[in-house]
């Protein structure tokens, strides 16, 4: 099934109408995979189940299906990689956020201090903070009030570090500039992310062809706040 499956996670693919969601073979599929990965008695799930499970979430039908109406099974994927520290589920987690547009997304932000706290603590496992930052990342929402997540978590501190040149590995940076980019939405957040040496280790991150865009992006809205503008790159 997973080789069944891996045509679903290729961009710009149209998938088989028995993949995507609306069949009564991938409905039952779907609830039967997140379920054997919900009640696996293993500390960590076997990869190939997972592997299907991720290739069939790139479709977002599948994806709603794996979080249940109700958000019941998204609820028990958040516990069980919270308990377990499984990276393939934090990346089954951050497939299912990617559908930026759609229902599921609508259902992350209750468990953003979850993730938030989930990324502090397992920031020297390269794996899992690529994909648990990319899912706060993926939740830039209106009426989300992201100051609190940085205060309550001393995210600045965090992000800061991972900022300086030649600390973290590129991905991570990626993710923790489109991360800001979220952030930075949320006016209340502009005066904590003015510091000095964020804006700083930022400015360095211009020359790097493969951050641009992105350091584009996040640079629009943070100059939108005033108290950002007024700081002093040295």
């Amino acid at each position: 099934m997973q080789h069944c499956t891996l045509h679903t996670a290729q961009p710009g693919f149209t998938a088989s109408p028995v993949w995507n969601g609306h069949s009564h073979i991938c409905m039952t599929c779907c609830d039967q995979l997140t379920q054997l990965i919900i009640r696996n008695e293993n500390k960590s799930v076997d990869r190939e189940l997972m592997a299907v499970a991720i290739n069939l979430a790139h479709i977002p039908k599948n994806a709603l299906l794996m979080c249940g109406g109700d958000g019941s099974g998204l609820n028990a994927l958040i516990k069980r990689v919270h308990a377990l520290a499984d990276p393939l589920i934090i990346k089954l987690l951050r497939t299912i956020s990617d559908h930026r547009s759609g229902p599921t997304i609508l259902m992350f932000p209750r468990y953003l201090h979850e993730l938030i706290g989930m990324s502090l603590k397992m920031q020297n496992s390269h794996e899992f903070l690529v994909e648990s930052l990319a899912i706060v990342a993926n939740c830039c929402l209106p009426d989300v009030i992201y100051a609190d997540l940085i205060l309550k978590h001393s995210l600045l501190d965090f992000l800061i570090k991972q900022l300086v040149p030649s600390f973290a590995d590129d991905d991570i940076v990626l993710q923790v500039v489109m991360l800001l980019g979220t952030l930075a939405n949320d006016p209340k957040a502009a005066q904590p992310l003015s510091h000095q040496r964020l804006i700083s280790n930022l400015y360095g991150l211009l020359g790097s062809s493969c951050l641009l865009p992105a350091c584009y992006v996040l640079a629009t809205c943070l100059l939108a706040s005033r108290s950002v503008r007024s700081v002093r790159v040295d």
